[in-house]
């Protein structure tokens, strides 16, 4: 199936999310898969987060938390309207998140509640960075890049 997104692991793993619903841990040295993430739907897009675990946005337009150690969902942040196509966490933990629906996301660093929703481009947001003084860079398929405080 197709693969939307690699990253390498602060563990020196790799992970893969897919169109066949899961994210798939590697062992890169013996070249092969250690362990499968399953979920429900298509997986657009992962991310590690400063603890190890990994955010992943998918096209049920949620976003899910998943303990890599422990193999399960931890959160489940929804209310995207459309595919969530871009996570980053910030400095302070909390998690943005955007999408097909133009919309980003800001979710609290216990992952329980959004804290802001910003509607920055008219289509999908599928880049965000973040830089220096608190300042998030977007790029969208409006073609708008956009700088926010």
């Amino acid at each position: 199936s197709k693969v939307n997104k690699m990253i390498v692991l602060s563990t020196g793993e790799l992970a893969s999310c897919s169109n066949d619903c899961s994210i798939k841990l590697w062992d890169c040295a013996n070249k092969k898969s250690i362990a499968t993430l399953d979920s429900d739907s298509c997986c657009m897009t992962i991310v590690e987060l400063k603890n190890g675990d990994i955010a992943a946005g998918y096209m049920s337009k949620d976003v899910k938390i998943w303990d890599i150690k422990k193999k399960t969902v931890i959160a489940n942040l929804v209310g995207h309207t459309e595919y969530v196509d871009c996570i980053f966490e910030e400095k302070e933990g909390s998690i943005i998140t955007a999408g097909y629906d133009g919309v980003v996301k800001k979710w609290d660093e216990t992952y329980k509640k959004c804290i802001a929703t910003m509607r920055w481009h008219d289509g999908n947001v599928p880049c965000m960075i973040f830089l220096e003084n608190n300042k998030i860079c977007s790029c969208g398929f409006d073609n708008l890049i956009k700088i926010w405080e």
